[in-house]
This record gives C-alpha cells, sequence and structure tokens, in this order.
C-alpha cells in the first residue's frame, strides 16, 4: 500500500519503520526522535514547506504515550518538574508557530543559530559528568530546581519547538542535565511528557494559522496521514525505549544523550549549507 507525499510515492511501512527505529534509539535520552524525522522528510520525502514542522508534531503526540507509559509505571514522571516546565511551553510553542509561517518560510539560518548552541550543550554534557559536581542521582534530584527557571526554560524551548516541529525536548534535556544537574531517568520522562503536550498545543496553532489563512507560505497544516504513520512506528517505539532505559546505566545515558544532541546539532549546522 502506498501514498502520495510532496509527489513522492511512498510505501506506508517507510514511515512506520522510520518513525519505529528514532523512537527506539531516541526514548531512553527523553527525545522523541522527531528531529530524526525532520530531515528525513525534508531530504528524502521533499516535504519543505511549513507543514513539516506541523506534521512533526502529529507525530510526537502520537508516539510519545508509549514511553511516557512506560516512565509513569516506573514512576519516573514528577510533577514539580512538568508543570513548570509546561507553564513556559505551552504559550511558547504558539509564539513559535506563528513566527515559523510569518518569518521564517526557510529558517536556515535559525537552524544554524540552534545547532551551535546544541553543539556546546553536547560538549558539556560528557564533561559535567567529571567535574566536582556531577549530575544528581536519582535520591539527590528530589530538590527540583527553582520554579522560574524551569519557566523560562520551558518558555525558550517551546518557540524553538514550535518553529521547528521538535517539540522542545532536544533543548529541555540538555539543559537540565547541565544547569539542574538532573539524572537523565528523571530528565527523559519530563522531557517526553513536555513534547506531548506542547505538540499538541503546537498542531492546534498550525491548523489556526492554516484557517485563518496567515502566513504567506501554503499549506501549514500537518500531513494527519504521515504524522500518524510515523507515529504508529513511534508509539511501539518509545515504549520499547524506555522499558530498556532501566537496563542502561546513568553514565551511558549521559552519553547517548550527548551523542543525539551532537547529531542534531550537526543536522541544524549544516543548514545554511544544504
Amino acid at each position: 500500500m502506498h501514498f502520495t507525499v510532496s509527489g513522492v510515492d511512498v510505501a506506508v511501512w517507510v514511515p512506520f519503520l522510520a518513525g519505529l527505529c528514532a523512537a527506539i534509539v531516541t526514548a531512553p535520552a527523553g527525545l522523541s526522535g522527531a528531529f530524526v524525522l525532520l530531515p528525513f522528510q525534508t531530504n528524502v520525502l521533499g516535504f519543505t514547506t511549513p507543514a513539516v514542522s506541523a506534521t512533526n508534531l502529529v507525530y510526537n503526540i502520537v508516539a510519545t504515550p508509549g514511553g511516557l507509559l512506560r516512565y509513569g509505571r516506573q514512576r519516573l514522571l514528577r510533577r514539580s518538574l512538568v508543570v513548570p516546565l509546561l507553564a513556559g511551553t505551552l504559550p511558547g510553542v504558539s509564539v513559535g508557530a506563528l513566527l515559523r509561517v510569518l518569518y521564517l518560510h526557510e529558517p536556515a539560518l535559525f537552524k544554524a543559530l540552534v545547532g551551535i548552541v546544541l553543539v556546546y550543550l553536547a560538549v558539556q554534557i560528557p564533561l559535567r559528568t567529571r567535574r566536582r559536581r556531577p549530575i544528581r542521582t536519582l535520591p539527590e534530584a528530589e530538590r527540583p530546581p527553582r520554579a522560574a527557571l524551569l519557566v523560562a526554560l520551558g518558555a525558550g524551548s517551546g518557540v524553538i519547538g514550535g518553529i521547528l516541529g521538535v517539540g522542545g525536548g532536544a533543548i529541555i534535556a540538555p539543559v537540565l542535565v547541565i544547569l539542574a544537574r538532573q539524572p537523565v531517568r528523571l530528565v527523559s520522562a519530563a522531557a517526553l511528557a513536555v513534547t506531548f503536550a506542547t505538540s499538541a498545543t503546537g498542531i492546534l496553532s498550525y491548523q489556526l494559522l492554516d484557517v485563518l489563512d496567515i502566513g504567506r507560505t501554503r499549506p501549514v497544516a500537518p500531513d494527519w496521514a504521515l504524522g500518524a504513520l510515523f507515529g504508529v512506528g513511534g508509539l511501539l517505539g518509545s515504549y520499547l525505549g524506555a522499558r530498556l532505559q532501566h537496563r542502561i546505566p546513568e553514565q551511558v545515558l549521559t552519553l547517548l544523550l550527548a551523542g543525539l544532541v551532537a547529531v542534531l546539532a550537526v543536522t541544524y549546522v549544516t543548514a545554511l549549507t544544504t
């Protein structure tokens, strides 16, 4: 069975498998895998309109509940982290969607700037594990960072996530590890929860912008079929990835997060040359 994306004939198993593989690898580190699917859509499927960001958000809302279900059973979802982050990200992602449609039709420069920041974060994550103030263990992390810091972090990551269609978890996870010294196990659960909520808000924002005919580039509404196919694979993948997490040592999880952020950073930095 096939369907068409931007004039390209695609077998249904291709986005399913892409979502499955992306989520299995990224869910243990708290990332949804949307950043992996973004270049896949633009470079392989030729899907380059602002709607690609909204489609990535559809993937997020379908895929992330698998990981959240598993993390919830492991009691790793902490309200003290998630609620302040959501207070910032929910309005932030709407602002990001508006900026994407009005001003950032081809946000290559913006992606490159985000990539430079992510390069710094990717380098800092393993360095922090060797310094005098290492990342905390789970018992030590019971006292969360200040709510104001979490709200500000959520707002910034929400704007970036709304623009790029990645949900914001790719920003939240490394910053919480570096600045707040939170263990990756807690960060993973919080980042996926925020990704789910902000992605739902982002989809509504893009859909509303499309209905109101705001912006000069069309379409901006998501490709629901493509996003759902990515998401069904990601739903299974995120559950499996979250289930594998407790078998992975914290230090390895930290390095996995650093590696994934580095891959994302390189993808964005090279946006100006592609």
